[in-house]
């Protein structure tokens, strides 16, 4: 694991298919399932999740379903990004992997913890099976993006804690 600016840890995959990762974990005091279901709405709270979101929509299929393609428009380190992922796996309840491109995977996993819950996002950028100093390369070359996308996903998480347990209009 390397550390960058801010914090931001880039970890690489034992794998063959080795991609710099960064990865963000909240706990809450929240039920697992409270936090799936807001998952599962997120099209009308994507918004209220971070001041850099701008809209969230399904462009074909249904919502966290396989090969559903779904679009994000938010801003990220300092522009404006209009991002398409297709749902590659969804385990109902508790993740959902997704990726856009070859180049960009995601996840989401929410794990109950006894009446409460952790809930974890994780991004994998860059061209996968390249070895890991082309890997290293790639993670000095985009330093700067890397570390506002780990504060952008810290912020997700803090704010998704906020949001859920402070709701009142959810079960």
């Amino acid at each position: 694991m390397l550390r960058y600016p801010d914090n931001a840890q880039v970890e690489y995959l034992a794998s063959k298919k080795r991609m710099v990762t960064i990865s963000d974990s909240v706990e809450m005091r929240t039920p697992a399932d409270r936090v799936w279901q807001w998952l599962c709405d997120l099209p009308d709270h994507f918004v209220e999740w971070h001041p850099a979101h701008h809209s969230c929509r399904v462009l074909r299929g249904r919502l966290w379903e396989p090969a559903t393609v779904v679009e994000f428009e938010e801003d990220l380190h300092g522009r404006r990004h209009r991002l398409r992922f297709e749902v590659d796996h969804v385990t109902p309840g508790r993740e959902i992997s997704y990726h856009s491109g070859r180049w960009l995977r995601g996840h989401f996993h929410v794990a109950p913890l006894n009446g409460r819950s952790r809930f974890t996002a994780e991004l994998s950028f860059g061209p996968p099976g390249l070895g890991a100093t082309l890997d290293r390369l790639l993670a000095r070359l985009f330093r700067g993006r890397m570390a506002a996308a780990q504060q952008h996903q810290r912020e997700e998480g803090s704010n998704l804690k906020r949001l859920l347990e402070h709701r009142t209009d959810a079960p």
